[in-house]
């Protein structure tokens, strides 16, 4: 199985300052949520050389192309031990193609 991740700064880090300093994030956007924390709050990325959206878009791929290649399906497949087993991957397949592995 494989984890992939978007490079977020977090605070009090040498990545965050870098990323103040570059101008990649405008402005202390931890310091303002610990102030006044919001529901909506959205977590900066490391933008520098692509968007927001394409940065997630790489990332839903990336789980498609690793969970969704038939090499592991065809692993996954063999493995299968019940029929309730069977249902659970279906599920996690199906919501893959739907939500993009989130």
């Amino acid at each position: 199985y494989v984890q992939f991740s978007v490079t977020t700064p977090y605070p009090g880090t040498e990545l965050y300052k870098l990323a103040i300093s570059r101008g990649i994030i405008l402005s202390d956007v931890w310091k303002e949520f610990s102030q006044l924390p919001k529901v909506s709050f959205v977590p900066p990325l490391w933008t520098e050389y692509l968007s927001r959206e394409e940065l997630l878009d790489k990332l839903k791929s990336s789980y498609k192309r690793f969970y969704l290649s038939p090499w592991f399906m065809f692993r996954e497949i063999f493995k299968i031990r019940s029929f309730r087993e069977l249902l659970v991957k279906i599920r996690a397949a199906l919501q893959l193609l739907r939500k993009g592995g989130k």
